[in-house]
C-alpha cells in the first residue's frame, strides 16, 4: 500500500519537476546517512543525484557527483555487475569538464582507467579503445597507463587475438624499462633459467613465502603485466614464457612479494618440471605459490595459482583426478572476480584433463557443452573453440559424425577453422 501512495504522488509531480526532485532527494540522502551508512545506500544515493545532474551548473559540485560515481562503479566492478559499474564510471566522466586533464587530473585518469576495464568485462570493445586511448594519450607518466594497457590486453584476449595482447604487453614493458627477447632461442632460455637458479642459491624456497611486500611502484607495474601475458606467452611464444616466469621470480626476491608472486612461482615450478625436469624442485615452487594464495587471500591470484599449479605440476606426482576439485574451485575463483583469462584456461582443463584421464564419454560431451557455452559469455573466443575441438571429438568417437577420423560436424570444422587456430597459436 505505501509503495502504491508513493508512485500515486510521483505521478502527480510534473514532469519538469521531477529532476529537482529526485536531485533533492539525492542531497537529503547524502547529508542525512551518516559515513557508514552511506555505503551501504550508495547506489540509491548516486542513482537518486544522477537523474537530477543536468540542474548542476556548478562544476565543483559535479566534480563531486563524479567521485560519487567513481565510488559506486567500484563497488559494482567489485560486485561484478559490469553494465551497472560502465554505467557509473561514463555518467562520472559525463560529468567533467574540458578542462578536466589539467584541473582534476587523478579523477579523470582514474574514471578513465575504471571505464576501459568494465567495457572489456562488459563487451564494449570499441568504448574500451576510446578510453585507453585517451588515458595513453593524456597520462603524465608511463606508469598511469599500465591499467590501461592491462584492459586492452585483456580485451585482445576476449576477443581471440592472443598475438595483439602478448604484443601490447610488451610494449608498455619496454616504456617500463625491461626488454625481453620476443622470440627467444635456446641459449636465451638457458640464461634465463640459470640467472634465476643463482637468485635462490642457498635459500630455502619455502622461506621465499616470508619475503617483504613490494611496494616500489615501477615493481609493481611490471610484475602486474607480466602477470597479463604470461599465459598467452604459453598459448603464442612459449619459450617467452621461460622467460616471462624467471623475470617474476627475479622481481620478488630482489623487490619483495607482490599479489602476482604467486604466480611467478607457480609458472617457475612449471618451467622446472617440464623444461628442467627437475620435478621436486618444481613441486615445492607450486607448493609455494598455492601456500601465498592461501596467505593472501585474492580471488583472482588464488585463481591463478590453483590454475598453474594443478593443471601444469601437481600430475607429475599425483593422479590427474586429485586436481579436478581444485580446478574447479579456480574456476569459480575466476568467475565470481572478473578473472576470465584463467577462468577460460580453468574450463578447458576440466574438459581436456577428465578426457585424458578416461572419464565417460556422454557425461563428459555434457561437461564440455556447458563450459563451452560459459566460455562464449565470459568472452573467450579462443578458448571455446579449443572446447568446440574436444567436444568434436567427443561426437566422432560416439559415432556422430560422417567420418570419425576428421574433426568435421556440426561444433567444428577442421577444414574451415584450420587457418584461424594457426593464427591463435
Amino acid at each position: 500500500m505505501h509503495d502504491r501512495v508513493q508512485q500515486a504522488a510521483y505521478a502527480l509531480i510534473d514532469e519538469s519537476q521531477k529532476l529537482g526532485v529526485h536531485l533533492q532527494i539525492g542531497r537529503n540522502l547524502f547529508e542525512k546517512t551518516s559515513p557508514e551508512q552511506r555505503a551501504e545506500r550508495l547506489f540509491e544515493i548516486v542513482d537518486q543525484l544522477n537523474y537530477g545532474t543536468e540542474l548542476i551548473t556548478e562544476q565543483s559540485q559535479r566534480n563531486e557527483i563524479a567521485k560519487l560515481n567513481l565510488q559506486a562503479g567500484q563497488k559494482a566492478l567489485a560486485a561484478t555487475a559490469y553494465e551497472a559499474a560502465f554505467k557509473y564510471f561514463n555518467t562520472g566522466l559525463k560529468l567533467l569538464n574540458v578542462e578536466s586533464w589539467q584541473r582534476e587530473y587523478d579523477l579523470t585518469l582514474v574514471l578513465h582507467s575504471e571505464a576501459a576495464e568494465a567495457a572489456y568485462l562488459s563487451g564494449h570493445f570499441d568504448e574500451m579503445e576510446r578510453l585507453v586511448e585517451e588515458v595513453l594519450n593524456r597520462a603524465k607518466t608511463v606508469l598511469d597507463t599500465v591499467k590501461a594497457y592491462d584492459s586492452r590486453i585483456q580485451a585482445w584476449l576476449a576477443r581471440g587475438n592472443p598475438k595483439e595482447a602478448l604484443k601490447a604487453g610488451l610494449e608498455v614493458l619496454q616504456l617500463l624499462g625491461i626488454s625481453l627477447v620476443e622470440a627467444p632461442s635456446q641459449l636465451d632460455v638457458q640464461a634465463g633459467l640459470e640467472e634465476t637458479a643463482s637468485q635462490f642459491a642457498g635459500r630455502e624456497i619455502e622461506d621465499l613465502i616470508d619475503l617483504p611486500e613490494m611496494t616500489e611502484p615501477v615493481p609493481l607495474a611490471v610484475i602486474r603485466i607480466l602477470a597479463s601475458i604470461v599465459g598467452t606467452a604459453f598459448v603464442v611464444r612459449p619459450a617467452l614464457m621461460v622467460l616471462i616466469a624467471c623475470k617474476m621470480v627475479n622481481l620478488s626476491i630482489t623487490n619483495g612479494n607482490a599479489i602476482w608472486s604467486l604466480l611467478g612461482y607457480a609458472a617457475y615450478g612449471m618451467m622446472l618440471c617440464g623444461v628442467v625436469q627437475d620435478l621436486e624442485l618444481g613441486y615445492r615452487f607450486g607448493k609455494l605459490s598455492l601456500n601465498l594464495a592461501k596467505r593472501l587471500n585474492n580471488k583472482r591470484g588464488n585463481c591463478k595459482a590453483l590454475l598453474m599449479v594443478n593443471f601444469h605440476i601437481i600430475h607429475w606426482k599425483a593422479h590427474l583426478k586429485e586436481t579436478f576439485p581444485a580446478l574447479a574451485d579456480a574456476y569459480q575463483s575466476g568467475i565470481e572476480s572478473g578473472e576470465f583469462e584463467f577462468a577460460g584456461y580453468c574450463a578447458f582443463s576440466l574438459c581436456y584433463c577428465p578426457f585424458f584421464a578416461g572419464q565417460e564419454l556422454t557425461e563428459l560431451e555434457q561437461q564440455t557443452a556447458i563450459y563451452r557455452k560459459a566460455t562464449s559469455q565470459i568472452r573467450r573466443e579462443t578458448v571455446s573453440t579449443w572446447l568446440a575441438m574436444l567436444q568434436q571429438t567427443i561426437l566422432n568417437l560416439r559415432g556422430q559424425s560422417e567420418n570419425p577420423s576428421r574433426l568435421v560436424g556440426c561444433l567444428y570444422n577442421e577444414e574451415e577453422a584450420l587457418s584461424q587456430a594457426i593464427a591463435c597459436c
